[in-house]
């Protein structure tokens, strides 16, 4: 976009005149933003003691949900916080799973403050 420029428009010019131009570099990017979502893991194992697999899959702008970001076991309920950078005007997500069954999958918002 041309912000000002010399001479200005409707000038009559010459072949060979110089014209000179200002323009716009565009909108001023807006960066990524992090983000941190706790989340809560509930232990629910059909025999108490046994082992339970929990794989945390993340979409945000460096990972996608292809394969899980995390993999584990546990034997009790876990809690921990998750990252996520986001760009400006865009969704992050997540989604846990137990023993291959999704018990949460959310989306996350880029933060408007």
């Amino acid at each position: 976009t041309v912000i000002r420029q010399s001479p200005e428009p409707g000038t009559e010019l010459k072949k060979g005149d110089m014209v000179k131009v200002i323009l716009s570099k565009g909108k001023e990017e807006i960066p990524p933003k992090t983000v941190k979502v706790p989340v809560f893991i509930p232990y629910e194992p059909l025999v108490e003691g046994t082992p339970q697999v929990v794989r945390i899959y993340i979409d945000d702008m460096t990972r996608s949900m292809t394969t899980p970001n995390d993999t584990f076991t546990i034997t009790g309920p876990e809690e921990g916080v998750l990252e996520f950078l986001i760009p400006y005007g865009e969704k992050a997500g997540y989604k846990i799973t137990r023993d291959d069954v999704v018990i949460e999958e959310e989306p996350v918002d880029y933060p408007e403050e």
